[in-house]
């Protein structure tokens, strides 16, 4: 008996949750779609969201300034991290054994370090052993990256870095 209160219950639940999220969809299609196009600039760039006539929001194509405008006031949005970019070769153990080509890559990583938790502490330290592919450091706890996935140097860790 109680069992069957409980699935009642649960299914209840699970109805209710379906239905809000259906309006909710329904609710905000209607607001994108109900968009007055003689009143929008001609020059939109591409990637723009047009919200209730008087909201633009663009996103550059690196995805690293969002632009806001609303009423005429414009607003910048920047990330609130740090990236390191670095160029070098593989030289992981995973790369070994994917069979990743052995050129340069040139990647992006979000400056936060795994192991210390620490973020602005990734760099390229130019140690002797790395002369030849590079690699990401980290200055504080001294932990290594490989450059084309950013994945920690001993072959039984399973840190990485955050693609930018």
């Amino acid at each position: 008996m109680i069992k069957d209160n409980i699935k009642g219950l649960l299914l209840g639940i699970f109805i209710v949750i379906v239905l809000l999220s259906f309006c909710m969809a329904l609710d905000s299609a209607d607001e994108i779609s109900n968009i007055n196009e003689s009143s929008l600039p001609h020059n939109i760039p591409k990637g723009t969201i047009v919200m209730n006539n008087s909201s633009i929001v663009t996103v550059n194509e690196s995805a690293s300034v969002i632009v806001v405008k609303h009423n005429d006031v414009i607003h910048t949005i920047k990330p609130k991290y740090h990236t390191i970019t670095i160029t070098g070769k593989p030289s992981c153990s995973r790369c070994a054994r994917n069979h990743i080509p052995y050129r340069w890559f040139t990647r992006s990583y979000v400056n936060y370090c795994p192991n210390c938790h620490r973020y602005g502490t990734l760099g390229n330290k130019h140690k002797y052993g790395s002369r030849y592919e590079q690699e990401i450091s980290c200055f504080h706890c001294d932990s290594d990256f490989c450059v084309y996935d950013g994945h920690e140097k001993y072959s039984w860790s399973n840190k990485y870095l955050r693609r930018a």
